[in-house]
């Protein structure tokens, strides 16, 4: 009888939000807003659909930094992902780094999947995760690859605490903090839905990114 206790109370206490977070957002439109140091300098749009086990996700990001009125950086990003059973299957990256362009695919083949990047050709197991963050189960990862170069990370990810995150505008939401170190350093914040919500990291210039939700 007390074991039944406890393991109704875990269910009792784990349940709505103190749910342990492993699912994909749900199918949606999600934009966000992108700051440099707090300043705005680009968007996000990002779109899941949902057929059945099958989800694909639509990411369109565009950077422009400007010094004194002058566009001193140019970032776009678009990236096409499609994901069966709860595992990725293909994953289309285009980028244009001021100017740079360069592409990124992966594959599925078997139960393995092809990433073809500018980080070189590699052949990974089926279930391995990209770094766009969308998808809450990211945090539960030891090892990713990066979206845009197919390099494969080691990473590490605590957290998981509650806490009232404060998105601006007025806008106040409960999200979960999670802190991903090793080869990959991002902040990232998912809300009851497994919606991420923030996401906060250091750039090359040592400056620091945040993306907020804005719907």
């Amino acid at each position: 009888m007390a074991f039944l206790c406890r393991a109704l109370l875990a269910v009792f206490l784990t349940g709505a939000f103190g749910a342990e977070v492993l699912a994909e957002a749900p199918p949606g439109t999600y934009r966000y807003k992108i700051e440099r140091s707090g300043s705005e300098i680009g968007r996000q749009a990002l779109i899941v659909g949902k057929d059945g086990d099958k989800i694909t996700v639509s990411d369109e990001t565009s950077v422009k930094v400007k010094i004194a009125f002058i566009t001193a950086y140019t970032f776009d990003h678009s990236r096409r992902e499609t994901w069966q059973g709860g595992k990725l299957t293909a994953l289309e990256t285009r980028i244009d780094d001021n100017g740079t362009k360069s592409t990124l695919t992966a594959k599925a083949d078997g139960d393995k999947l092809v990433i073809k990047g500018s980080a070189g050709d590699s052949t990974q197991p089926l279930g391995i995760m990209p770094t766009g963050y969308w998808n809450a189960a990211t945090v539960k990862q030891t090892k990713l690859f990066h979206d845009e170069t197919g390099k494969i990370l080691t990473i590490a990810v605590t957290g998981g605490e509650a806490q009232t995150l404060d998105l601006g505008d007025g806008r106040k939401v409960e999200a979960k903090l999670w802190k991903m170190t090793g080869d990959d350093n991002v902040e990232l914040w998912y809300d009851s839905r497994d919606v991420l919500v923030k996401q906060r990291f250091d750039a090359r210039d040592g400056s620091t990114i945040v993306y907020t939700i804005l719907e």
